[in-house]
């Protein structure tokens, strides 16, 4: 176990300690022997450059041997070294010609596309658009936002004429062809009404009443008596052939695009564009949206309406009431937003003009912010440094460069060696 504490360099100081008393056990053994002087002179040389290089590389960090002179440089010199690390990290790693250099490589817009287009981006985006419409509602002053939104609308509304919103209201009846839906409903509702059996009823007592009541004299009656009498004139037929020529023109009235519908449309249209051109209705629908906006209630209705919002949808005791209240509707809006941004995405795209604009801004961002960040890169280098041991701090160098100081006493012991052996061949030259 304690040998394999022992690190490469440790072993082969140990290796060349054992080897230079085999050499000297073999120059007492065999004094004349001038392979055996040489090999003590490897060794000796060997182990003296292990020794040496052992020292220097543990004098960086300790104190080898107590030894107090120019000994534990790093600890010593730690305010030296906390400063050029300090410097090293802001003048080389984030010097402003790097950060410039590494920004014009990256294509920030691309890479800031292709992190909004990401599922998981988008749904944080969501959540987090949904918290901030959460918070708000939870603190708009209701009194004074509802005074706004009525100023607002009565503004809004004062100023637009009736001509216009009857022109919005034909535009968007036409939308998506709602006036052709609207007429089919309503020729159906009434065809069920028609078709019910008290209508004939209703019908053969109004053309009863009207022939009575239209019948003059005496004569006039009797002749009204007779017919009824001989059946000549029978106002219930009368009413069942009118509910069945309602129903067959209601039914093709329901019927979509069918001519009768078209003309009817069309006569309604025309209808309402005279009915904008003409000065009474005009001034009448002034009058009457003036009254209208003059008497509708609706900073109380506004008001009202958002205490139900605050109370059923952002109640602060249910942290999930929105979800919990109208879970379809949070989960149709959340699909709206994603839409909305993955749209926006595909416009932002294609427009070319737009990247630039915004790459620049990044761009100016992303430099500005590196060069801000350059100073505090620094205090935190010095302070992380300054609160490490001297123990701390020289693992933290020496577990960087352990292989290379490694081999720097490994190399001593085979260098010596080398050079001892060169040393005592010269000698043997000269004796």
């Amino acid at each position: 176990m304690f040998w394999r504490s022992w690190n490469k360099a440790d072993k082969t100081l140990l290796l060349a300690a054992v080897i230079f008393f085999l050499a000297l056990a073999l120059v007492i053994a065999y004094p004349k022997s001038l392979l055996a002087r040489g090999f003590l002179a490897c060794a000796d040389a060997a182990l003296v450059g292990g020794i040496a290089d052992w020292f220097a590389v543990t004098a960086l960090f300790k104190k080898p041997l107590g030894f107090p002179w120019h000994t534990a440089l790093l600890p010593r010199r730690r305010e030296s070294f906390i400063e050029a690390s300090v410097t090293l990290v802001q003048k080389e790693f984030f010097s402003r010609r790097k950060i410039f250099q590494a920004l014009q490589h990256i294509n920030l817009v691309t890479r800031l596309i292709e992190f909004l287009r990401e599922t998981a981006v988008q749904e944080k985006l969501v959540l987090q658009f949904l918290h901030y419409v959460r918070s708000f509602a939870m603190h708009i002053d209701r009194e004074q936002q509802a005074g706004a939104f009525a100023d607002e609308m009565r503004g809004e509304l004062s100023r637009t004429r009736p001509a216009e919103i009857f022109s919005l209201i034909g535009r968007w009846m036409r939308d998506d062809e709602r006036d052709h839906v609207l007429v089919s409903r309503a020729a159906q509702f009434l065809a069920d009404k028609i078709a019910a059996p008290a209508f004939s009823e209703k019908v053969e007592d109004l053309l009863f009443n009207y022939a009575k009541e239209n019948t003059k004299g005496a004569w006039g009656k009797f002749l009204l008596g007779i017919g009824q009498m001989t059946d000549v004139l029978n106002f219930s037929d009368l009413a069942e052939l009118v509910r069945r020529q309602a129903l067959s023109v209601l039914m093709e009235l329901a019927k979509r695009d069918s001519p009768l519908q078209q003309e009817f449309l069309s006569i309604c249209y025309a209808k309402a564009e005279e009915l904008c051109t003409d000065e009474d209705f005009c001034a009448f629908s002034l009058e009457l949206r003036d009254t209208l906006l003059a008497g509708l209630p609706l900073e109380e209705a506004i008001e009202r309406s958002l205490a139900f919002v605050q109370k059923h949808f952002f109640a602060p005791r249910q942290r999930r009431s929105f979800d919990a209240v109208l879970p379809m509707l949070r989960e149709n809006f959340s699909a709206v937003l994603v839409e909305e941004l993955r749209r926006t995405l595909v416009l932002f795209s294609e427009d070319e003009k737009m990247q630039r604009a915004i790459n620049r801004f990044l761009y100016d961002l992303a430099a500005r912010s590196a060069l801000a960040a350059q100073e505090l890169v620094g205090i935190i280098v010095r302070d992380v440094l300054a609160r490490l041991t001297d123990e701390q701090l020289n693992h933290l160098v020496y577990d960087k460069v352990e292989p290379d100081l490694l081999w720097i006493r490994m190399n001593g012991s085979i260098v010596g060696a080398g050079i001892g052996l060169i040393i005592f061949v010269i000698l043997q030259i000269v004796h």
